[in-house]
């Protein structure tokens, strides 16, 4: 169960991306200095 909405949100991306994407990658940038690769569209999609 969640404390909060932070603590709610870190554990649905959890369920949607492996322990390792969410290590290597980042949420979707919007800004161009930002060079890791974002986390698949698609299922960010469904955290939205």
């Amino acid at each position: 169960m969640a404390t909060d909405y932070g603590d709610y949100s870190r554990q649905i991306l959890r369920i949607i991306f492996t322990g390792d994407e969410l290590k290597t990658c980042i949420l979707p940038p919007g800004k161009a200095h930002l060079t890791r690769e974002p986390l698949d569209q698609e299922r960010f999609t469904i955290f939205l």
